[in-house]
């Protein structure tokens, strides 16, 4: 946090927490956003939990938490005012403990079920960095074949990320999975696999991995956690599709099902569940520059999307009410494209596909 920032908030710590006690008038209908970002926000602290609130401010939030359940609450601020007053707030409650200045005064462990910074960026003059720390300690389980990749991926996501090695193809390997890290509050599915060509002509152990890496590791992931989630009454399952899902995908008819089925699985799922406090969404991208066409068999092209574009929208959907969402005017185009275009269309993209002209 700038250290101007600090200044003004040790200045106005009382002031600040006097727009707090007020039920009624103007204060209270300013301040009622924020209110609404604080009530969602220990709306998913259930008990044992443990928190991490990055700008505590006078505790509020801190001894809400706590009041909650949380087993652990732990708040930090640069104020040294807004701090004194934190520890006013909550010297009764045995499960906070509080730390002057920003994230880093806490050990980079992963420690934290949850981790929330309300009202913060407005405040800090590098946020990434912000988000990289608070990152670092929270848990990420980064799940592929590659290891190289994975320990990219590590990396990026700092102190919290543990990659483990898996062939989601293998029943085994995804059963193996499950036992080792048994309990989730986020579930990721966006593994993919495909090979390009006509059914007929696939290998059937090529279609069947096909469908085991994009449809039946995703169901049977979901199968685990889920229920774990509803028994807890909160969680996030956010799924991958693809554009191919929406009508005929010739040269990719196992890609395509298996994603359609990814689809309409994430959809009827969200419905279930939505009511038991779990979130399901599933984000629908087109080709995206990730080497997915490599793998696949098929020649580099133009206009693939942007991964982190996607990523972004992805992240955005988790707080909208729709339960799936297609990024990008390109591929909400192509949505519409494979629904409405007629199968004679379709029908000479095969014959050039098989022909190979």
């Amino acid at each position: 946090m700038v250290s101007s920032a600090i200044t003004y908030w040790d200045e106005t710590a009382r002031r600040f927490a006097a727009h707090y006690e007020t039920s009624k008038g103007l204060r209270w209908w300013l301040r009622r956003g924020i209110d609404l970002r604080a009530e969602r926000a220990l709306d998913l602290v259930r008990p044992g939990d443990a928190v991490l609130d990055v700008g505590c401010g006078p505790g509020r939030q801190v001894a809400a938490a706590a009041a909650r359940g949380a087993s652990q609450v732990v708040g930090v601020d640069p104020a040294p005012q807004m701090l004194a007053l934190a520890r006013e707030a909550t010297r009764d409650i045995e499960s906070v403990e509080l730390h002057a200045g920003g994230v880093d005064a806490i050990e980079a462990r992963p420690a934290f079920d949850i981790v929330w910074a309300l009202g913060v960026f407005d405040y800090v003059d590098d946020g990434e960095s912000l988000l990289a720390a608070m990152a670092a300690r929270s848990r990420v389980i980064a799940v592929g074949r590659r290891r190289d990749a994975l320990e990219a991926v590590v990396a990026r996501c700092g102190g919290g990320a543990v990659a483990h090695v898996a062939d989601l193809a293998r029943a085994e390997e995804v059963e193996g999975l499950l036992n080792a890290w048994p309990d989730l509050s986020m579930l990721v599915n966006a593994a993919g696999a495909t090979r390009c060509g006509h059914f007929a002509k696939l290998d059937w152990p090529d279609a069947e991995r096909i469908w085991a890496v994009n449809a039946r590791a995703p169901l049977r992931l979901c199968a685990h956690h889920v229920p774990r989630m509803v028994e807890r009454g909160r969680g996030f399952v956010l799924n991958v599709a693809s554009t191919a899902a929406f009508g005929p995908a010739p040269g990719f008819a196992a890609y395509g099902s298996a994603k359609a089925c990814v689809l309409t699985f994430s959809r009827s799922l969200a419905l279930e569940v939505e009511a038991e406090g779990v979130v399901v969404r599933c984000v629908v991208p087109g080709p995206m520059a990730t080497g997915f066409r490599a793998a696949a068999g098929l020649a580099p092209r133009g206009g693939e999307g942007d991964p982190e574009a996607v990523a972004d929208y992805a992240v955005g959907l988790l707080s909208r009410p729709q339960s799936w969402g297609v990024p990008g005017l390109v591929n909400q185009a192509r949505r519409w494209t494979r629904d409405l275009a007629p199968d004679a269309a379709w029908r000479g993209l095969a014959r050039r596909q098989a022909t190979g002209r």
